[in-house]
Formats: structure tokens, C-alpha cells, sequence
């Protein structure tokens, strides 16, 4: 199911906060879940499915975040062909099938009227009357939200694909299966934001289609094929939505899917709240060599000969590393100086080698993925490689660690690994790869979880399809976590529900320990540069980031702060405890952080805590090191005195 709020917390007579039903929201509730149990009972060949897919304005290509909609949506008709479901008339091929949607569903913009000229003339749209779209708008939307709608673009039909008392509505039917094109959210020319949200209702062009859908073709359920569409976007609250949120009010109180990329948790969670929607996730384009290892193959070779035998006695060839490193330009990335006569030294060799080592193993995205067709079988190795080629390599070198084969900083030095251990695993998997065993107990426990992985991805193209047609049964669709499959092996296999992370754990223990490392780090490479330290770090949260990591980020500013988490029984962070100074080391660091509004929306009590860790280490007394935080809300408290605010709210607003 999804997410839908039932009832509130108000104030009784007596003074207590008691929960009460909210009467709208329960009847939604018992309604929404009356019509996902009666797909158990109705046959496929009955059921009527909405499904809307997600198109740029004009000609463009439908694209869908790494997913080629066309092939992948003819591909998941024919399965409900197959499962029974009335999808007559389906043209016989894709191309036709793609001639089809270019036709008859397309999307518009306002200012495009020769367009819309033509397609009124040659394509085949639903025509709705001025009064049925009336009738239904009053059934389905709050007066004074449509009234939102009649204020900024005058009353029905308006004037986007319409005649003087009709709207055309672009899609496409196939017997019981009706396909149309997220319209544009509103009117104007900026992309960006109209499909990640504008301020104002949603024109008459944007609502009919989703009051014919529910009114006029009587829809059982509805899906969104692609990431990702604008109805998540629409103006509303964020969370505990209700009748007077566009998105709830659209999608009704149908069971509603979305065919979502994996890859992308942060937005798909703001989908499944804002339109309670159940992801479907799909697997991300397949990996493919990026070629760059073979471009800087030449200048590592030579940097590593410089560090194993020494500069002295090789000036010419340091002369001709510098030359390349020029030539390439990753001398300003590392600003390294490009004078021709003089060779670096040890110490930026070692910066070059491993910064040209990490462009080297970079991983890039092959082409788009569709949906129904499995990987090649170059992208399956390539994209098992991307998911287990690193954690071969630090699973190794751990086990060498342990023996006392290398050492700890060895282990976590990335050019080390990937000098020493990265080709070995790559080696060893492509081997086993390139023909797998039928029977896996012969295989190296080590190299089983690769085998795994790539079982995984062969099995996702078609537990998608699955998964949505369980979902179409009534069924479950099981969960799954978000996430990129190279970060996060355990999205897979895709075809899931996709979740986020409790926020009330994080920083869980192990994005603590990466925060802290990577927050010295930070501070280890701007004392090296600028002999001090930083009074102030700036940040930036994503929420998507944020999930992926379960709290790294957040952990960073913490560590820069000098305090740490407290976890009750349950592992939830409850409390900060402050480090003392001596413990610490260091200078407590000033932060700044930007908050995305998506994680405002998943973590507001993370950004409470971050509010009290800043207060905290403010108010540490007794420092043997310089205290930042403190020195920087003395500074901030007593600029905002000299700009006209009073002492008292100067204070309380830092």
C-alpha cells in the first residue's frame, strides 16, 4: 500500500491532545483500499488501466531518467496482453506503436499554436465537453480550489487544445488500457521548473485528462510509466495530504504504481507520499567501460616508475609526466604548477597518481535500459564488474590487513587498492564470468557474491513486469531499499517497492564512522594547503545522498562540531553528547548547511538535532582549542544588532 493520514492530533475541551479521525480522510482510506482488494476479484480481460507516461514538450525522444519509454512501454502492453487484459488494437510493431504516440500523444506547450493546429487536425484525442469537464471537476475537485484554477486561466475550456466549449485530450486507447502524456503543469516556457514544480494550480489542459481518466474511462487503476512525471510536484502540503492537494485529488482514490528508476530514492519517495504511490523500481542503464583507463595508461605507468625508483636520476622522464599532466589539463584540477623545466616532486606525484587513478576507474553509464529486455551479455559484465569489481579488491586487501600483509593505512589508501588489488579482482571475475558455473559450490566464496549480483540483474527484467502485474492483482508488491546498484548491491533485484531510511537512526554506526573520516580528510587536505584551519565549512544536504549514505553527511557536521550521536535501545539518535576539546584535538569547526526541501520533508527532526549540535558546541566552555562555532555566533549575534535587530531576537535566532 502507501502512505495516507487518517487522523490529526488537536486539543480536546479538557486540554489534552488526543487523535482524532479526520471523516475525509477515513472514507479515502476505506474507499482506496475497497478498490485495490477488488482487483483480486475482478478478471484482467474487465480491469480498465490508466496509464500516463512522462513526455518533454515537441519532438524530443521519450526518455524517462535512463529508461527508453517507447520499447518499454509496447514491451509491458504485450505482457498484459499475455496476462489477459483487453489491449486490442495494439499495433503490431514498436515503430508503429512509437508513430502512434508521436501522433496522438503528444504534449504541447501554449505558445506553440501551429502545433496544436496540426494535431487537432490529423490526431485522434477524446474530445470533452466544456459541461461534462464542469460536472466532473465539481465531483472531483474543492470549490475553492477550482476556483484557484478559473482565477489565473479564466473558465473552462481554456486555451490550450480546445474549441469554443471542447478540450482535447491527447492519448491513446487500446481496448481496456488507456495511454496519456503527463501534460505540462502549468503555463510557461521554463522546463525545469514546471516539471519540478510551479506555485500555481494546474490549468484546465492539466486536469482533464485525470478527470477523464477517473470519470470518463472509469479507470480501476492508474500508472505512471517513467521518472519522473509533474503530479508529485503540484502545489500542496508535503506530507498528510487531503481532498485540497491537487496530487491526492487526481490521483482519487485509485490504486495507483509508478514505474520508477532505482536510482533515484530521493524524488521517488516524494511520489510515493505526495500521490501514495507504490514504486516499481527498474534497473539504471548498464555500465560500460568508460575507455579512460587506456587515455591515462602511459602517464600512470610513468608516475609509478618515478615513485618506485625515486625523481633523482629520471629528470627526463619527470619532464615527460609534466608535459602530459599539462597537456592533459589536470594540473589545474590539482593546481599544480606548469612550468615546463621543472619535474614535481614525490609528494605531488603521489596527488597526480592518485587523482589520475580515480578518473581512470571511473565508471560511466552505457545506453538507456528498456524495460522487458535483459542486459547484453557485455553490459551484464559490465555492470557485475561495476557492482562487485571494488568490493573484491577491499574485501582482499582486508583479509591481507588481518594477516599482516599490509597495513591499515595501506587499506584505506583508494590508489593503493587500486594499484595493488583493483586489476586482480577484476582479473579473477572476469574469468569466472565469462563462463559461470552451473554449480557454485566449486567457486571461491569470495567471488560467490558477484555471481550472485549478476543473477540478480538477468532476474529484475522481468520481476518488474511481475511486480506490476502482482500489484494489478491485488498483490503485494514486496520491499526494497533505494539506491544506485553500485552503491547499494541490495536494490537488487529491481521490480520493488522502493523505501527510504528510518531517519530517527541516522547517522546510523557505520555513515558515523564514514563521516568522521571523511570529515578529517577534509580537514587533512585544507591544513596541508592553507597551514590553519578552516573557521567554517559549507554543506550541502540531498535527500538522496542523505538515504544512500543513511546519514554521512549529517555525521560530517557533526564531527565538525565536536559532538557526537546518542542511540537509545532501539538505535535511534535521541541526544548529542558533546566531545570534549582534549578528546577532540582540534579546533571545533563553524558550519553552514543548505537543506534541500526534499529532506526537509523525510529528516525535519535530523535538522532539529543539527539545530541543538550547533547550540551546543556554541555554548563548550573550558576549550583547549579555538572554538569557531562560538567566535562565529558572537560574530553573526553582533551583525545583526548593528543591522537593526534587538539583542533578544538576535540571540534566539541564532
Amino acid at each position: 500500500m502507501a502512505p495516507l493520514c487518517i487522523s490529526t492530533q488537536n486539543e480536546n475541551e479538557e486540554g489534552y491532545i488526543l487523535h482524532t479521525p479526520e471523516p475525509e480522510r477515513m472514507d479515502a482510506l476505506v474507499e482506496h483500499i475497497s478498490k485495490y482488494m477488488s482487483l483480486r476479484d475482478k478478471s484482467n480481460k474487465d480491469k480498465r488501466v490508466a496509464i500516463c507516461y512522462f513526455k518533454t514538450p515537441g519532438k524530443d525522444a521519450l526518455l524517462a531518467s535512463g529508461m527508453e519509454v517507447i520499447p518499454s512501454l509496447y514491451n509491458f502492453l504485450k505482457r498484459l496482453r499475455n496476462e489477459g487484459y483487453d489491449v486490442s488494437n495494439l499495433p503490431a510493431t514498436v515503430e508503429e506503436f512509437g508513430n502512434r504516440i508521436y501522433r496522438d500523444g503528444s504534449v504541447m506547450g501554449s505558445y506553440a499554436k501551429g502545433a496544436q493546429e496540426q494535431f487537432l487536425k490529423t490526431a485522434h484525442p477524446v474530445w470533452l465537453s466544456t459541461g461534462q469537464y464542469e460536472t466532473w471537476a465539481k465531483e472531483v475537485i474543492l470549490p475553492e480550489k477550482y476556483k484557484e484554477v478559473t482565477d489565473r486561466y479564466g473558465d473552462a475550456p481554456g486555451n490550450l487544445l480546445t474549441t469554443e466549449d471542447s478540450i482535447a485530450i491527447a492519448c491513446l486507447r487500446f481496448g481496456n488500457v488507456l495511454l496519456f502524456p503527463q501534460p505540462r503543469p502549468a503555463l510557461g516556457d521554463d522546463d525545469f521548473k514546471l516539471v519540478h514544480g510551479m506555485p500555481v494550480a494546474p490549468p484546465h489542459s492539466y486536469l482533464a485528462p485525470y478527470l477523464y481518466m477517473q470519470k470518463g474511462f472509469k479507470a480501476d487503476a492508474l500508472i505512471h510509466f517513467g521518472t519522473h512525471g509533474n503530479l508529485e510536484y503540484t502545489p500542496g502540503k508535503n506530507v498528510g495530504l487531503s481532498q485540497a492537494d491537487w496530487s491526492e485529488a487526481l490521483v482519487g482514490n485509485l490504486p495507483h504504481f509508478y514505474f520508477y528508476t532505482t536510482g533515484n530514492v530521493g524524488e521517488g519517495i516524494i511520489a510515493k507520499r505526495r500521490t501514495h504511490a507504490v514504486l516499481v523500481t527498474h534497473l539504471t542503464p548498464p555500465y560500460a567501460e568508460s575507455g579512460m583507463r587506456q587515455r591515462y595508461n602511459q602517464l600512470l605507468e610513468d608516475i609509478h616508475k618515478l615513485l618506485d625508483e625515486g625523481t633523482e636520476g629520471h629528470r627526463m622522464l619527470g619532464m615527460r609526466v609534466k608535459k602530459e599532466t599539462v597537456r592533459l589539463g589536470l594540473h589545474r584540477d590539482l593546481e599544480l604548477d606548469s612550468v615546463p623545466d621543472k619535474p614535481y616532486t614525490a609528494e605531488e606525484l603521489e596527488r597526480l597518481d592518485a587523482f589520475t587513478e580515480e578518473i581512470a576507474n571511473e565508471k560511466m553509464l552505457g545506453a538507456y535500459y528498456t524495460m522487458g529486455e535483459p542486459y547484453s551479455e557485455r553490459d551484464l559484465l559490465q555492470t557485475t564488474l561495476a557492482v562487485s569489481a571494488d568490493a573484491l579488491a577491499y574485501e582482499t586487501a582486508k583479509a591481507d590487513r588481518d594477516k599482516g600483509k599490509i597495513t591499515t593505512e595501506q587499506l584505506q589508501d583508494f590508489t593503493y587498492i587500486a594499484h595493488h588489488y583493483l586489476p586482480t579482482a577484476k582479473k579473477r571475475l572476469t574469468a569466472m564470468l565469462q563462463n559461470p558455473p552451473h554449480d557454485t559450490v566449486a567457486i571461491a566464496p569470495d567471488l560467490r557474491p558477484a555471481l550472485r549480483y549478476r543473477e540478480q540483474l538477468i532476474a529484475s527484467t522481468t520481476n518488474e513486469f511481475n511486480a506490476m502485474v502482482r500489484g494489478l492483482n491485488g498483490g503485494t508488491v514486496l520491499p526494497a531499499p533505494g539506491g544506485d546498484p553500485v552503491l547499494n548491491p541490495n536494490v537488487l533485484p529491481t521490480g520493488r517497492n522502493m523505501y527510504s531510511v528510518n531517519a530517527e537512526t541516522t547517522p546510523n554506526p557505520r555513515a558515523w564512522e564514514d563521516g568522521k573520516r571523511l570529515a578529517e580528510a577534509t580537514l587533512k587536505q585544507y591544513t596541508g594547503k592553507h597551514g590553519e584551519y578552516p573557521r567554517k565549512v559549507s554543506y550541502t544536504f540531498w535527500a538522496g545522498e542523505f538515504i544512500t549514505t543513511e546519514g554521512a553527511t549529517l555525521a560530517q557536521v557533526f564531527w565538525m562540531l565536536g559532538v557526537e550521536p546518542v542511540r537509545d535501545g532501539q538505535g535511534r539518535v535521541v541526544d548529542l553528547r558533546l566531545v570534549p576539546s582534549e578528546e577532540l584535538g582540534r579546533p571545533r569547526i563553524n558550519v553552514v548547511v543548505q537543506v534541500s526541501g526534499q529532506l526537509r520533508d523525510i529528516a525535519g527532526s535530523r535538522l532539529k538535532l543539527l539545530t541543538d549540535a550547533v547550540r551546543l558546541a556554541s555554548e563548550a566552555k573550558d576549550e583547549a582549542y579555538p572554538n569557531y562555532v562560538a567566535s562565529g555566533t558572537v560574530l553573526q549575534e553582533k551583525l545583526l544588532v548593528e543591522k537593526g535587530t534587538s539583542p533578544k531576537r538576535a540571540r534566539k535566532c541564532l
